[in-house]
């Protein structure tokens, strides 16, 4: 819903969340992009979901905006040299 509200294909977009049987299975099912587990205490209480793998880890929004960066960096390369 988030995506059509402003007008981005949910396959652009990345799903950030801290739980996989819930986050990063609703990631993959809507089609996004990337899925990103963020931790947080919940992440620890969580049973293994063995069948869902998220595309990166973070530990806190330091890291997510490091990832965030370097994946806008290579975007941004790629541009360049098209």
């Amino acid at each position: 819903l988030a995506a059509d509200a402003i007008g981005v294909p949910i396959g652009a977009c990345w799903f950030i969340g801290d739980t996989l049987g819930r986050d990063i299975a609703c990631a993959r099912r809507a089609g996004a992009q990337a899925a990103i587990l963020m931790r947080s205490p919940r992440t620890d209480r969580e049973p293994p979901h063995d069948d869902l793998r998220p595309d990166a880890r973070v530990e806190d929004g330091y890291e997510l905006l490091a990832l965030l960066r370097r994946a806008w960096g290579a975007s941004a390369a790629s541009s360049a040299r098209t």
